[in-house]
């Protein structure tokens, strides 16, 4: 956390974020008491541990509210973060971070999940519910992918939308390394399946990394 903020309290296990986005404290600043004197606590959530190739590494989430209040307002904004650690003779090293990766419900945690995004690389899902901020109730899955030292939310899926009313599911997201495993690539292909509960019919969509943008793109050829 220090690592991260620059400072971080061990008795409150809390670092302060002395620099958050405008935007993000417009909002909150009209929705929390002024005993907060504007400052944003950033508390560690959880962690997941894991191994690139022989390299270790670990996976920092945190979640961020103001100072001094029990912000557990299910209908408030929040902020979760995520940072990548390296084992190296310095101990461990913040190799790829985002302080603010999800915008959420406040006490609201994503779940969070490997997922090989290319040859000894992994990036991470974010899946959690859009209903308690304001949203329209869909259940958001979030590909994150390390881009150039950051967490780059590269790509996002409504995976219990509603639209018209009529429901649609993702039902998967998953990598498709077979095709281009021998050339060990950077960054493989993501292929996302979705069914249409009325129809009773699945579409696959197949998306190519961008790196220029660190976004993936749907392929030309997919459905829509």
């Amino acid at each position: 956390m220090s690592q991260v903020f620059g400072n971080y309290n061990q008795n409150q296990r809390s670092s302060n974020w002395t620099d958050p986005p405008k935007d993000w404290l417009d909002v909150i600043g009209s929705e929390t008491p002024a005993t907060t004197h504007g400052l944003i606590a950033v508390r560690p959530a959880l962690e997941v541990g894991f191994t690139e190739g022989s390299v270790k590494k670990y996976l920092l989430v945190t979640t961020a509210g103001p100072a001094g209040v029990d912000w557990n307002c299910h209908a408030c904004i929040g902020v979760i973060g995520a940072f990548e650690f390296v084992s190296d003779k310095n101990g461990w090293t913040m190799e790829a971070g985002n302080k603010e990766i999800l915008d959420v419900d406040t006490g609201q945690l994503p779940g969070v999940h490997l997922l090989p995004v290319g040859w000894d690389r992994y990036g991470f899902t974010f899946s959690m519910s859009s209903m308690g901020n304001g949203g329209d109730g869909a259940d958001l899955l979030t590909v994150v992918v390390p881009v150039a030292g950051r967490l780059a939310p590269a790509l996002i899926e409504d995976t219990n939308d509603y639209t018209d009313g009529d429901k649609i599911e993702t039902n998967s997201v998953e990598v498709m390394p077979s095709k281009t495993i021998e050339s060990r690539p950077e960054y493989y292909d993501v292929r996302v399946a979705t069914r249409d509960v009325k129809k009773g019919t699945t579409s696959i969509a197949v998306y190519s990394f961008n790196t220029a943008t660190g976004k993936y793109q749907r392929k030309a050829n997919s459905p829509l």
